[in-house]
This record gives C-alpha cells, structure tokens and sequence, in this order.
C-alpha cells in the first residue's frame, strides 16, 4: 500500500481519538512520503495515551501541514521523498504496525548508509515545525527538585 491509497478504514483498528485525528488530517497522510509518514502513525496511534500537551503538537504539525500550499508542503517532503525504500519496506504493514516498521527502517537506512540523509531530512522538519508552532509555555511554572544522600561521593 501506498499512502496515497489510505482511506478512513485504514485506520479501523486505531484507538478513537487516533482515529478520528487521521480521518480528519487523512489528506495530509495521504501525501506524505512514507519515510515520514510511519513516524507520525507512530506518534498518532499512541495519541490516546498522550499527555494532553503532546496530542496537540500532534495535531498542530498536522494542522500546520494541511494549511500549507503545494509548493511549500512539497519543498518540506522533498528531503523524505529522495530517500529510497525497497519493495520488502514498501510492501509492509506499515498502517497497522508502525513502530516495526520504524524499527526495520532504521536497520535499512543505516545498512545503507542513508540514516545522514534520514537525519538531516529529519532536522530540517523539526525546524521547520519549530519556525511555524509557537512554543507555549506551561501553564503553571516547573520546579525541578534533586536529592542527594550524604554518602553520595563526586556527584
């Protein structure tokens, strides 16, 4: 299966918010390039159990990738795009089983030497989604509290 071959079934097996988050960003699934697309079903499939904060970075990248017009969406996949899969990839269940798909892709990308392109593919995205979702700050301000017993030495 390709992305562009996901419909509203595909994800039948999903938890109900997963669900009903690629149904409604399922255009956006549909043209992203598998490479990155796994590691976004990864991120979706578990949303149910997120912390509240990492379901809505979830849904504003996706949010943020439906809005964006063809060239820039374009521009954004392009690294992905250009790093190539083998049928054995291509051919597997990637819809229901993302997280061993991830796993036989990492293999993959570094048997042949692609995980630099994986990366700075990778990096770029990330920077991307920073420049474009604003970073809130938490909503009440973390303290962070360590311990050390007496009989801790070089600490």
């Amino acid at each position: 299966m390709k992305p562009s071959d996901l419909q509203a079934k595909s994800f039948a097996t999903y938890p109900p918010q997963a669900r009903a988050l690629a149904i409604e960003y399922l255009g956006v699934l549909k043209r992203m390039p598998l490479v990155l697309l796994a590691l976004v079903l990864r991120q979706l499939i578990q949303c149910d159990w997120s912390f509240p904060a990492e379901r809505e970075q979830l849904e504003l990248q996706l949010k943020l990738l439906s809005r964006m017009d063809d060239a820039s969406f374009s521009g954004a996949m392009a690294p992905f795009i250009r790093i190539p899969l083998t049928n054995k990839l291509l051919n597997f269940d990637w819809v229901e089983r993302p997280q061993p798909f991830s796993e036989q892709l990492t293999a993959y990308l570094s048997e042949q030497h692609l995980s630099d392109d994986y990366h700075s593919a990778a990096g770029n995205y990330q920077l991307l989604l920073q420049k474009a979702i604003p970073q809130t700050p938490p909503v009440i301000p973390r303290w962070t509290i360590v311990v050390i017993g007496r009989a801790s030495q070089n600490v």
